[in-house]
């Protein structure tokens, strides 16, 4: 990161009208310091926790997920920029969406570029949670591990064979680390869902046992991936292929299930 050239220090107002001219930065202490460009890999994870986000989000309709280095003003007159947020529907009723979020969101997510030393990762994660954020995600690539932040409680890291769950941000969202790595998936994702709920609306429906049997869907075939794309309440309008999406794991854990499904053909 790189200082631009001030003769003073400025507010977050001021910077706010000024920081188009600088492209990626974030006001730091009254300084505009510059953001580098992100590598591909970095660019790719930010858009699969998006992505995985996005769909969760909306389909239970909890807010607004973005990326793109929003601006947030925080209360210690910084101006910082998270790779992804998502901030609850009622706390942006009187929010200008065009300008910066005058708060921090609920969940910020920062992808860890090459040059990021642990100190400074751990240092806005938890700048993060001290301005009022109730999680944050420190996302690695190198170590492909994911380290969540939460208030009042110790940092979790996680690896490829956990679940990253939302907590009480995004209450029954879960998804498997390995997926914000693959670098296919925005071809297949993973989800997982309170049973009682509908999951995405126009990609899956989640049933629980008994919901499953009423719709004459047993657990073998779940199980056994044989799900077709009419019992998953399957109604994307961005199915890229003719052949039904695949349900190929299932598992229950207190009533929920986790679906895994591709947009593509089988083998694919």
């Amino acid at each position: 990161m790189s200082t631009a050239v001030q003769d003073r220090l400025i507010t977050a107002d001021e910077f706010e009208r000024i920081a188009y001219r600088y492209g990626r930065c974030e006001l730091i202490d009254g300084r505009i310091v510059a953001l580098p460009p992100a590598g591909f890999e970095h660019g790719d994870i930010e858009g699969n926790i998006y992505a995985v986000l996005r769909l969760f989000v909306r389909g239970q309709k909890l807010g607004r997920v973005a990326t793109g280095e929003v601006g947030c003003k925080l209360p210690n007159g910084r101006v910082r920029a998270p790779d992804v947020l998502f901030v609850r529907e009622d706390r942006l009723k009187d929010v200008q969406l065009r300008r910066f979020l005058p708060f921090a969101p609920d969940l910020a997510v920062e992808v860890v570029s090459p040059d990021d030393s642990a100190k400074e990762v751990r240092d806005k994660a938890g700048e993060w949670i001290a301005a009022g954020s109730e999680q944050a995600w420190a996302v690695d690539p190198g170590t492909r591990t994911v380290t969540v932040y939460e208030r009042g409680a110790p940092p979790r890291v996680l690896g490829e064979g956990d679940a990253l769950g939302g907590g009480a941000v995004l209450p029954g969202f879960y998804c498997s680390v390995a997926e914000i790595f693959a670098w296919r998936t925005a071809k297949r994702f993973l989800t997982f869902a309170n049973s009682s709920q509908q999951l995405c609306p126009g990609r899956f429906a989640a049933h629980s046992p008994a919901r499953a049997s009423a719709r004459g869907i047993s657990t073998a075939r779940l199980r056994r991936g044989a799900v077709n794309h009419r019992r998953c309440a399957w109604r994307s309008r961005f199915h890229p292929h003719p052949d039904p999406p695949l349900a190929h794991s299932f598992r229950n854990d207190e009533g929920s299930l986790w679906v895994s499904g591709s947009y593509g053909a089988p083998g694919e």
